[in-house]
């Protein structure tokens, strides 16, 4: 049997249904999954990218780019610096986001 044959069995149980590629992609949206090349690259910091929750500034021997991190923390919290989100071109509509 064929792995896919037994994942679709195995699934059966479940509720498994079949998806298109473009379905999961239009979903991930509402899962908050991030797509490389679309949503986030490597232009992206971490806090931009929305992904301030997935990182241990705390984590022993640090990791590469944890200064950057806290700089950027840092005008967030204590300058009032960080971005917006504009909607429609009105700035008095804009939203703050909030990195955590």
């Amino acid at each position: 049997m064929h792995v896919y044959e037994r994942l679709v069995a195995a699934g059966e149980s479940v509720g498994l249904k079949h998806a298109g590629l473009k379905a999961l992609a239009s979903l991930r949206m509402e899962k908050g999954y991030r797509d490389y090349g679309h949503d986030v690259d490597n232009t992206d910091s971490v806090l931009e990218a929305g992904l301030g929750f997935a990182v241990d500034l705390a984590k022993p021997g640090g990791f590469i780019g944890r200064d950057a991190v806290l700089a950027t923390l840092a005008v967030v919290r204590d300058e009032g610096g960080g971005r917006y989100l504009v909607r429609s071109g009105n700035a008095r509509s804009a939203a703050r986001l909030r990195w955590r």
